[in-house]
């Protein structure tokens, strides 16, 4: 860890859960805990990880993966669809010439 000047202890282990604070806990979330200060609210962020968020990049990498492909290979149908169209003028422009 890079040796900071702050005027607090970095602490050795990630913040897993907030405990000991003289503040009413408003909500509590995935990651986020909300405390009344009274006048104002205090938002703390832990490093908490959950199976969801491992299960969803998975998924979701995935899910782009598959609509990246699809969208290519609408792009070439849409190519092959208009080169096509344009080998049946060249060829119906061949054979009123003929």
């Amino acid at each position: 860890m890079a040796n900071l000047d702050l005027p607090f202890p970095m602490p050795d282990q990630a913040l897993l859960k907030v405990e000991g604070l003289p503040y009413p806990l408003v909500a509590a979330g995935k990651v986020r805990e909300v405390f009344d200060l009274g006048d104002a609210l205090l938002m703390v962020a832990t490093d908490r990880v959950s199976a969801f968020d491992v299960v969803s990049v998975k998924f979701c990498s995935g899910l782009i993966r598959f609509w990246r492909l699809f969208w290519r290979i609408l792009q070439l149908l849409k190519i092959a669809k208009a080169c096509g169209n344009l080998w049946a003028r060249r060829r119906e422009a061949r054979l009123a010439a003929d």
